[in-house]
């Protein structure tokens, strides 16, 4: 499978992609340089807006255009096209030191994220924010939150925290707001890098980011690696499946601490033509409240 350059956008820190079926578009983030992306697939057109903050994660709000964005001090409801954002509920303000991270929406409508302690600390924690607006902390000791991602039913989640170099699984309770049997999922001490963003696909198997490590790899239910894809830039650090048919795969990367002359393609866009389809990310049950 090719590889291909989508956008050269030297993003400091790409992350949060995510399709839009409706709109037809790719929508990015570059967390450090607080800017958002855009990329319409008919035009082959991107656009870029800076930010007054850093985005960090999101996810598309049913029957709405607005999405449900974690800024770095909270989540918001958030305009991508005026960039209005509205307050929805403030996250560890008692912890200057700690910023949103990595996040999605659970299969019952749910935002399940988590924060990083950007003091290299395990001051994060790990949350899922109700439709109405309410914080469940599922886990706490978390240094570098990610790879949030749900199986097909609901019932499992993936997570790591990125200090561990492993990938863990849950057993979910949406509903409850809670988490148990915390199991091993794959274990990546012994390779270079970190494992970052992660995503599902409609067979069930969990596609990760592997940060530092230049690589996005297919794991089965089992955690067996099926297949790895060989990137041109040493910090892959998200991925999403998307298109007419959801078999094509993004990839956002980290030109942060990287030599140019070296990888001349860091914090590029990409994208990989499979052979696997996507399960559509699952959107946030209602417009909720704001301050």
């Amino acid at each position: 499978m090719d590889v291909e350059v989508v956008v050269k956008a030297s993003d400091k820190l790409g992350e949060a992609v995510l399709w839009s079926g409706q709109k037809r578009e790719i929508v990015w983030a570059d967390i450090e340089g607080s800017r958002l992306w855009k990329y319409d697939l008919q035009s082959s057109q991107a656009t870029l807006r800076q930010l007054p903050a850093r985005l960090c994660s999101f996810a598309e709000i049913a029957n709405s255009t607005l999405l449900l964005a974690g800024f770095e001090d909270g989540i918001y409801t958030f305009d991508s096209s005026s960039l209005e954002r509205k307050l929805i509920v403030k996250v560890e303000e008692h912890l200057p030191h700690t910023r949103v991270n990595d996040g999605r929406c659970d299969r019952f409508g749910q935002f399940v994220f988590a924060t990083v302690d950007e003091t290299g600390g395990r001051d994060g924690s790990l949350y899922q924010m109700n439709a109405k607006g309410k914080l469940t902390r599922l886990l706490d000791g978390i240094g570098v939150g990610n790879s949030i991602a749900f199986s097909p039913d609901g019932s499992s989640l993936y997570f790591a925290d990125s200090l561990n170099k492993r990938i863990d699984i849950y057993e979910y309770n949406g509903n409850k707001g809670t988490i148990a049997g915390r199991r091993t999922f794959v274990d990546l001490s012994k390779l270079p890098g970190d494992p970052d963003g992660s995503t599902i696909d409609s067979q069930g198997c969990l596609w990760n980011a592997h940060y530092g490590n230049s690589s996005i790899t297919r794991y089965a239910p089992s955690g067996e690696a099926l297949l790895t894809i060989q990137l041109p830039t040493s910090q892959p650090t998200c991925v999403c499946f998307g298109g007419d048919i959801w078999d094509t795969l993004f990839i956002t990367s980290a030109a942060e601490g990287t030599d140019p002359s070296v990888e001349p393609l860091a914090g590029s866009l990409f994208l990989v033509r499979t052979n696997f389809k996507g399960l559509s990310e699952a959107k946030f049950a209602q417009v909720p409240a704001t301050g």
